[in-house]
């Protein structure tokens, strides 16, 4: 008995620790907090974790998107999106997307905790995947 219950800790466990955490703002929206990787860091309140919102289990990455707008007297503002997404179309990297003029938008993906939170992107869900393994293999032999 006491196997299984072993057994279902590092089960639920390892779920939480597959539980993606991205930083959730808008520039337009949250101001200068949203803007910074340092600023991030100091504003918890930003940071969602992706299982909590509605249809969580769908979102499996982070992304970033620099909106380039430009305003009538020819300046281009940056406005600075973060999110958890679902449609991963870049992979783990940056690519400029929907590009007119002074206008266009920048658009980053990665699929690690706080990973959205500076124009390096990092991936270490592999690490976490094998991890998960070895620690199910471990369990799983305690069980037998």
């Amino acid at each position: 008995m006491d196997k299984i219950l072993w057994f279902a800790v590092a089960v639920l466990s390892i779920s939480e620790v597959l539980s993606l955490q991205c930083y959730v703002c808008n520039t337009f929206k949250s101001g200068d907090d949203c803007a910074s990787a340092d600023r991030l860091k100091s504003s918890p309140q930003l940071l969602q974790n992706c299982s909590e919102l509605p249809d969580g289990d769908r979102y499996t990455y982070c992304r970033k998107m620099v909106h380039q707008i430009p305003d009538n007297k020819g300046k281009v503002e940056n406005r600075i999106v973060r999110e958890c997404g679902y449609l991963n179309t870049t992979i783990n990297t940056c690519r400029n997307i929907g590009m007119h003029k002074d206008a266009g938008q920048i658009m980053c993906s990665c699929d690690a905790d706080e990973c959205n939170s500076s124009s390096q992107l990092q991936s270490q869900k592999s690490y976490v995947y094998a991890l998960t393994f070895i620690m199910i293999s471990f369990f799983y032999k305690l069980l037998l």
